[in-house]
């Protein structure tokens, strides 16, 4: 049954992509990378132009959905989302499951389905792969993009041109300004940017180990997959032209019925991970303790399977020393044999893992239970064939978003505003470096060597505020590209689109970007130059189609019931939290529902002495204020059974957002029924409206249940 699922759904993806014999191809909208970003500007396009309107989603292979389809499976998003993104979400069927986690081969048919719909409905709107762009564009003399020409042969003119690729190719050979790498701490006034510098403290090893291929001795080189010698003369700060390491999200399963053990990939050699071996070795008994968790970031997906990302160990998916010559590669074959070597070092990692002596027993039986999926990617030996770039070049537009904007205080409303973005600063390492120290009595002689992964900035205490990106990010600056608009490859320093660089926001600004391409070529006289663009009739396009664009006004809000409670009674546990409307609101916790619940005795057991659950709202009144009830904890249990727990005035047009701590820890209720863990100390704001009945999230610390149901 299942592999006739997957061979209908091949079928159907091989009706989406059009190749036609003749190699040209004449649109009014040329949309570049079907990624996620891609396909939601498609998308909009279409349905928001005319019938007369030619658009064309320019794919560069015949795989569909870039990351989001490709393995990135456990979606980043921290805030509400509307307009395609919502519907692409809807979909993927992330109201069946806790959080918006779905298998790669679900969403990569739901993107079919919804580029089919597409182009059955606008009779001028067409698929096509083209390859890459292989030269210089053609530009008329007042700085149109006029054509494009790509790898596969075709010759591809627009009148506009949405630049919806990781790497931002048709930015870059259109002759418009773009930047790459790390701006200096001073260009922006950006405390967290430009180099780590010298003696790379951040991104050390746990424990020291001999970089050199014979200990000791510098002169016999490095190990395989350290670069350099980095020094002294290193200064914190310095702007650098290098891009973060990319990697493949893979998609593994334990389930032995589809699992694939992990196998040598060609060329295999257990000699180059002898850095990890060393490691090992250093780490002394406290290498029987590690877990896959450590090693790399899982996210758990249906049906048995996880998302296997990099996580915070030196040893992981990253590769911090192929990556520097693919934004900039002189071709596509540079690229491949890029992508081709990342892929040979991840499987080498997990074969060593899984299969290796060195490796401490507990963390080889983990790795070991696990393998490739059998029934995804199965037209690429079960590998995701999308390289995660997780940055390439950026756009130097109209408007240069930094850290000072997606910050604090800086973070306010922005009239211009095209979507919402929010993340934290999620810079991977740059590079793997040796790093020499003073020896212990050696007179201050740099003898003794470290190794470290230089470059991380990723950390949970530097998290952007809900930030409104205005449309300015999106467009060059006067007098360069008129035609051009980039939702990728935006406008900002290195440290603001860290905190941009997400699967969500390239849909958002896909769409937004479409939007105004739209806009541009239909509600003028003559085509309109993008930096001219009517931002305000923009914005109400926007809203009729459902982008959130303001961070006061995310939606909605259903009639949800949330519960706090031990997992073993999930009915008795919908009913300690109640939210229901009259002329105002009312949370009641069950105080005494909870005690009864309360009978494990584990340490960390929480207790209805420190459940504290703080509720934040938003009114729909543009003059409003945001509105907040602190947190309440009660030194005793209640003895009447229903306590009202915090009571506000609101409608059920106002927004509400819920926060529920646990001794200290917070959990977040999130946008499409996701919960998360973050700190009290630095909230950020999830839309309770968007639970759905009978789903749960387990604490693992403490084992309890944040459940919604509908009352």
């Amino acid at each position: 049954e299942r592999e006739r699922e997957m061979k209908a759904f091949f079928f159907t993806a091989s009706l989406v992509v059009t190749c036609w014999a003749q190699h040209s191809i004449d649109a009014d909208i040329a949309i570049y990378g079907s990624t996620v970003c891609g396909i939601a500007g498609f998308v909009t396009a279409a349905r928001s132009s005319s019938p007369h309107t030619k658009i064309a989603l320019l794919s560069q292979t015949e795989f569909i959905g870039g990351m989001t389809a490709g393995g990135l499976s456990g979606m980043d998003l921290r805030m509400p989302v509307g307009g395609v993104l919502a519907e692409m979400l809807q979909r993927m069927g992330t109201g069946v499951h806790p959080s918006p986690n779905f298998e790669p081969h679900v969403a990569s048919a739901a993107f079919a389905a919804l580029l089919n719909e597409t182009t059955s409905a606008h009779p001028n709107a067409q698929v096509y792969v083209v390859g890459s762009v292989a030269q210089p564009a053609q530009l008329t003399a007042a700085r149109w993009i006029a054509s494009v020409y790509t790898t596969q042969g075709f010759n591809v003119s627009a009148r506009y041109w949405l630049d919806c690729s990781y790497e931002g190719d048709v930015l870059r050979y259109s002759g418009t300004l773009f930047t790459m790498g790390r701006e200096a701490r001073d260009t922006y006034n950006e405390s967290l940017a430009g180099t780590e510098g010298y003696p790379f403290a951040a991104g050390r090893f746990p424990a020291a180990v001999d970089p050199f291929v014979q200990l000791g001795n510098p002169a016999s080189g490095l190990l395989p997959g350290i670069v350099r010698v980095a020094g002294p003369q290193e200064q914190p700060g310095q702007a650098s032209g290098l891009v973060q390491s990319y990697n493949y999200r893979l998609c593994l399963t334990d389930r032995p019925s589809n699992r694939r053990n992990f196998a040598p990939p060609p060329g295999y050699a257990a000699s180059n991970l002898e850095l990890l071996r060393r490691w090992f070795v250093a780490l002394g008994p406290r290498a029987q303790q590690l877990t896959m968790e450590d090693f790399f970031l899982i996210r758990t997906l249906p049906n048995d399977k996880i998302d296997l990302n990099s996580g915070n160990s030196p040893f992981s998916t990253d590769m911090p020393f192929l990556q520097f010559e693919y934004p900039l590669a002189a071709n596509q074959s540079v690229r491949a044999s890029i992508a081709a070597a990342h892929k040979f070092w991840i499987l080498s990692l997990l074969y060593y893992l899984a299969t290796d002596p060195a490796v401490p027993g507990p963390l080889q039986q983990a790795v070991a239970s696990y393998g490739l999926c059998a029934d995804e990617f199965v037209r690429y030996d079960n590998f995701p064939p999308q390289l995660y770039v997780r940055e390439s070049i950026r756009l130097v537009g109209a408007r240069v978003l930094t850290q000072n904007e997606v910050f604090g205080a800086h973070t306010a409303a922005s009239p211009r505003g095209v979507g919402l973005s929010n993340w934290l600063v999620d810079v991977h390492a740059v590079q793997r470096v040796a790093v020499p120290l003073p020896s212990p009595g050696g007179q201050g002689r740099l003898t003794a060597y470290v190794v470290a992964d230089a470059g991380t900035r990723n950390t949970a205490s530097q998290v952007s505020q809900l930030t409104e990106i205005p449309y300015d990010v999106l467009v060059p600056r006067p007098g360069d590209a008129a035609n051009l608009l980039v939702p990728v490859c935006a406008s900002f320093s290195h440290i603001a689109f860290a905190t941009y660089r997400l699967e969500p926001q390239y849909a958002i600004f896909g769409q937004s970007a479409a939007a105004a391409a739209v806009q541009a070529l239909e509600q003028s006289p003559s085509p309109q130059a993008v930096q001219d663009v009517d931002v305000d009739l923009l914005r109400r396009t926007l809203q009729a189609q459902g982008v959130l664009l303001n961070a006061s006004d995310p939606g909605p809000v259903p009639n949800p019931v949330a519960a706090l409670a031990p997992c073993s009674d999930l009915r008795s546990a919908r009913q300690h939290w109640t939210f229901n409307y009259s002329n105002d609101a009312t949370i009641r916790l069950d105080f005494a529902a909870a005690a009864r619940h309360h009978s494990h005795s584990r340490e960390d057991s929480v207790t209805p002495s420190n459940i504290c659950l703080s509720v934040y709202g938003y009114s729909r009144d543009p003059g409003a204020q945001l509105w907040t009830a602190t947190c309440h904890t009660s030194d005793k249990i209640p003895q009447h059974q229903n306590q009202e727990f915090v009571r506000i005035q609101a409608t059920p047009a106002d927004t509400f957002f819920v926060r529920a701590q646990l001794s200290g820890m917070c959990l977040a209720v999130g946008p499409n029924s996701t919960v998360v863990q973050t700190e009290c100390s630095n909230p950020i704001l999830w839309q309770l409206g968007a639970l759905r009945g009978g789903q749960q999230w387990v604490d693992s610390k403490t084992g309890w249940c944040l459940t919604a149901a509908y009352i």
